[in-house]
């Protein structure tokens, strides 16, 4: 391949589709979306301020007392940007307890192709930049995960470090009614994992799936499920639920046909222990060695 050939190639947008693809009846696209998600501690609604609880509290680790100076320790970037996202909230917020996810230059395409081809859809993901950062007072790190580069492994500009792309075939089986071909790339990623922050995201998800679910009623005394500020009645989502199902069996089942993760995803850990809970010992011998000892690979 000549060099203008390889130029040409490295600029290829892996949100379209390749060129003997058939042209598409339908696209959509969604182009450069940013999320961020904030982490917080403590609850917003529910208790009052002098029975604050937090996701992360429990056995795992004693946290740092709000009086010690670690906690009045103030961390971030010097613009006003994460001071405007503490003041907000409810009052039994803990707003020294922070982690942020964000999710940057984010693109997807569906591609929906005529029924005289055998290929049926096709999705393409792409996620420029993914970052976890930690904002925890009691923590010295500053990004909780973030993409690598290196002298061996130096950053590419203009590539995206999460790249997901499906693309869905008919089936001949009256039974299946799609067949899928899944492929994930993912850049180099570093992780600097402090004990304190591992927990903090340990707790947090475990405490938001067993949160059950609100009851609400309305008005006219029917009572429903709240989930996120949205009231489902009982009666509409089991009309739902069956709807669902019956679509489902109607349509057939989707099966995937291969799944693809390339290139090989170097990975780079950093963790930083702080101390060791012997409640955990009995339990989780094998990573209680690590609560106190640097590592890292």
């Amino acid at each position: 391949m000549t060099l203008l050939g390889i130029l040409q190639a490295s600029k290829v947008d892996l949100l379209f589709p390749p060129a003997s693809y058939p042209t598409p009846a339908t696209t959509y696209i969604l182009k450069e979306l940013n999320v961020a998600w904030c982490l917080f501690g403590g609850r917003d609604f529910g208790p009052k301020a002098e029975e604050k609880l937090s996701p992360h509290s429990s056995s795992d680790y004693d946290m740092v007392t709000a009086n010690s100076p670690q906690l009045r320790r103030r961390k971030g970037s010097a613009s006003g940007r994460d001071d405007r996202r503490k003041e907000k909230g409810g009052m039994c917020r803990d707003r020294n307890t922070l982690m942020e996810i964000e999710l940057s230059k984010i693109r997807v395409r569906y591609d929906a192709y005529p029924e005289t081809s055998d290929k049926s859809a096709r999705v393409a993901a792409l996620v420029g930049n993914v970052e976890v950062r930690d904002r925890l007072a009691s923590s010295q790190l500053n990004k909780f995960l973030y993409c690598y580069s290196s002298e061996s492994m130096p950053k590419q500009s203009h590539a995206s470090m999460v790249t997901v792309k499906l693309l869905c075939l008919r089936s001949d089986s009256p039974s299946v009614s799609s067949e899928c071909c899944l492929h994930v790339g993912l850049l180099p990623i570093k992780l600097n994992v402090d004990q304190d922050a591992l927990f903090f995201l340990k707790g947090f998800f475990e405490f938001v799936q067993s949160a059950p679910a609100a009851v609400a009623v309305s008005p006219s005394g029917e009572t429903g499920l709240v989930r996120s500020g949205v009231t489902v009645s009982r009666s509409q989502s089991s009309s739902v639920m069956a709807a669902s199902s019956q679509s489902a069996s109607a349509g057939g089942e989707i099966i995937f046909k291969s799944f693809t993760f390339y290139p090989d995803l170097p990975l780079r850990i950093d963790y930083h222990g702080k101390r060791i809970n012997i409640e955990q010992v009995s339990d989780h011998g094998d990573v209680v060695v690590g609560h106190w000892l640097m590592w890292n690979c």
